[in-house]
C-alpha cells in the first residue's frame, strides 16, 4: 500500500518536472527562432524606442491634444496596432472637446490664466493616460539608447518651435 502512494507521488513529481522542462524548452525555442529571424542590429533596434514615450507628458503642454496624438501615433507606428491608434484618437478627441467646451463655457467666468491652467492639467492627464495605456497594453519599448535621446530632443525642439510660432488664438483652438 505504501509503495503505491510513493509511486503515485513520484509520478506526480515526474509530471511536474516534465512540464517545467517543456516550458523551458518552449522558451528556448522561441528565443532561438527570434535570433534566427533577426540580425543582431535588428534585435538591438527592436529593444529601444524611436523617441521617448515620456514625450507624451509634455507634448500636450506645447501644442495640445493634437500633438499628443501625433506623438502617440509616432510611438505605435513601428508595430502598428489599430486598437491602440483608435484608443489614442478617441481619447485625444474627447479631451480636445472637453477643453474647448470648458474654454468657451467658462470664458466669461474664469480668467485666462485659470483657463490655461485647466487646459494644461487636462493635457497632462491626457499624456499620463496615453503613457499608461501604451506601456501596459501595447509593445511600445520604454528603453532608451543614444539615438532615442537624440530623436526625443529633436522632437522636443520641433514642438517648441511650433509653440513659438503659433498665435495665441491658434494655441487655444488646438487645446493649449
Amino acid at each position: 500500500m505504501k509503495s503505491q502512494e510513493e509511486s503515485g507521488e513520484e509520478s506526480g513529481l515526474d509530471i511536474d518536472r516534465e512540464w517545467s522542462e517543456a516550458r523551458k524548452a518552449a522558451e528556448r525555442d522561441a528565443m532561438r527562432r527570434f535570433m534566427r529571424q533577426h540580425t543582431a542590429k535588428e534585435r538591438q533596434k527592436a529593444a529601444f524606442a524611436e523617441v521617448s514615450p515620456y514625450v507624451l507628458l509634455y507634448s500636450g503642454f506645447l501644442l495640445g491634444p493634437a500633438a499628443t496624438f501625433g506623438v502617440a501615433f509616432l510611438l505605435i507606428a513601428r508595430n502598428f496596432e489599430a486598437r491602440a491608434a483608435i484608443f489614442a484618437l478617441g481619447l485625444c478627441g474627447t479631451v480636445w472637446g472637453l477643453i474647448q467646451a470648458a474654454t468657451f463655457g467658462l470664458a466669461g467666468q474664469w480668467s485666462t490664466v485659470e483657463l490655461q491652467i485647466l487646459r494644461t492639467g487636462a493635457n497632462f492627464l491626457l499624456g499620463v493616460l496615453l503613457l499608461w495605456f501604451l506601456a501596459k497594453q501595447t509593445d511600445v519599448p520604454l528603453a532608451h539608447d543614444r539615438q532615442t535621446v537624440v530623436n526625443t530632443v529633436v522632437l522636443g525642439l520641433l514642438l517648441v518651435l511650433g509653440y513659438s510660432f503659433a498665435s495665441p488664438d491658434l494655441l487655444v483652438w488646438l487645446g493649449r
